[in-house]
């Protein structure tokens, strides 16, 4: 009886720590207002160019849909 309770508390704690550590990576990949804000204004002629609009961006940069970086586009002549 004594190892079946252990084996459930480890395996709890095992399943909670995991939890906790994947939901922590899915927030930091979230940026604030403030960032959002920043990003839109650095790269908004790209963003503007994609046909994005300043409030769709910033309800999938709140979000955590966009990625990261701006793609750059290079262009070769």
């Amino acid at each position: 009886m004594k190892k079946e309770i252990s084996r459930a508390f480890r395996f709890g704690l095992i399943t909670a720590l995991s939890l906790a550590v994947f939901a922590g990576a899915a927030d930091a990949a979230k940026m604030n207002g403030r960032q959002c804000r920043q990003d839109w204004r650095a790269h908004k002629a790209m963003y503007k160019s994609e046909g994005k609009s300043r409030r769709s961006f910033m309800k999938e940069c709140r979000s955590g849909t966009l990625p990261s970086q701006p793609a750059t586009s290079t262009t070769t002549h």
